[in-house]
């Protein structure tokens, strides 16, 4: 059991719980890089409170310090302040505008307490770190504290509106603060496009952008890849400058395209391929995921989902009469989750089906070329 301290013992090492000399916000950075936000959270909360116990962040003057002795005493449940009962010579005038300065005074220590609390939060790193935090974690009521202690900024705001699905706004934001020089919200700017089902302007705009940024050819191929199956979308000029990017090895989105296509020629082996290729990718960054929270593992879930129903599509597809419809309305029940993690699904079965019917009718028009065929044959055998 650590012995207690007197007043008039100094403060050792032994006496603080963080012997080690770190700086928590970098701890929390650091956190965040390994996608564990509950520990970024609670770094965050003791740097701010290192913070505060240092004397350039505490109150200085004796008497702010008398200040705050006060404000403890007027704040204390069941001690309300009393002033002093005035003499028998002093007018109740005077008690009274006693009362008063005392009150102002307690007043403004608590706006200057509650200033000082949150100074170190308009930091833009502990920004970030909070509304990143809050939102990949899944915890709506800790964001809107986060947005409503924060400074209101155009960033603060913006994650205001993706969280509330008001991507319009969002859209309009970062359409506002591309036009400042040296702004680069690219990405942030195709996902609220995505999110608008503007996929055709969606894939319109990174074949720009592969243009003017061929450093970020990988990123932007795989989000051209993720357009184009939502597009029904498997050759042309619109995918022309995808082809590097699928012989070079690309992403999930690559090879769902990929499968996609496969089942509406009827390739079965590529199928299979694009398939294995895209499970291992899914579970290779399932492994990396944060174990501090259940809702990073939410989207790999969803394509694990995903490549599962492209794999009953392709058993199918060569069948007149597929199953795995019945199975996906059976299924319907069940997706009762947040819609951000529904819609992929969703959309995918659109595409499936689309694929399913141009592989019908190729299976109609081979049927009727062999009677044709067959047909001929017999006139002449004739």
């Amino acid at each position: 059991e650590r012995p207690k301290k007197s007043k008039d013992h100094l403060v050792t090492s032994w006496d603080n719980n963080f012997w080690l000399a770190l700086d928590f916000l970098d701890v929390a950075m650091a956190a965040r890089v390994c996608s564990a936000y509950f520990t970024s959270l609670l770094c965050v909360e003791i740097w701010n409170e290192a913070r505060l116990s240092l004397p350039d962040s505490s109150k200085n003057s004796s008497g702010d310090k008398s200040q705050q002795q006060q404000l403890g005493a007027t704040s204390a449940p069941g001690h309300a302040y009393r002033p002093p009962p005035p003499s028998s010579t002093a007018e109740p005038v005077v008690a009274a505008m006693e009362t008063a300065a005392h009150t102002t005074t307690a007043t403004t220590a608590t706006a200057s307490a509650a200033t000082t609390v949150l100074k170190g939060l308009d930091h833009p790193t502990v920004q970030s770190l909070l509304l990143e935090a809050y939102s990949k974690i899944g915890e709506p009521d800790g964001l809107y504290g986060a947005c409503t202690t924060l400074s209101p900024d155009e960033t603060t705001r913006v994650h205001l509106y993706e969280h509330e699905g008001q991507w319009e706004k969002s859209l309009s934001s970062y359409d506002l603060q591309m036009q400042l020089p040296g702004a680069s919200f690219e990405q942030q700017l195709t996902q609220s496009l995505q999110n608008l089902s503007l996929n055709h302007v969606l894939l319109m705009y990174l074949r720009g952008m592969s243009t003017v940024y061929p450093h970020k050819m990988d990123e932007v191929a795989e989000q051209q890849f993720e357009a184009a199956w939502r597009c029904s979308v498997w050759g042309g000029q619109e995918t022309s400058s995808l082809h590097v990017a699928e012989h070079q090895g690309g992403g999930f989105h690559c090879h769902v395209h990929s499968c996609l296509g496969a089942l509406r020629e009827g390739e079965p082996d590529l199928l299979q391929c694009s398939l294995a290729e895209a499970r291992c990718g899914v579970i290779q960054s399932l492994c990396r995921s944060g174990h501090e929270s259940t809702f990073g593992v939410y989207p790999s879930l969803t394509r694990l989902q995903a490549l599962l129903e492209l794999e009953e599509a392709g058993r199918e597809m060569n069948t007149p009469d597929p199953v795995c419809f019945k199975l996906w309305k059976e299924r319907l029940p069940y997706m009762d989750n947040d819609y951000h993690f529904v819609e992929p699904i969703l959309a995918l079965r659109s595409t499936i089906l689309n694929c399913l019917l141009c592989r019908q009718l190729q299976l109609q028009t081979q049927t009727l070329e062999v009677q044709a065929d067959s047909c001929e044959e017999m006139e002449v055998e004739r």
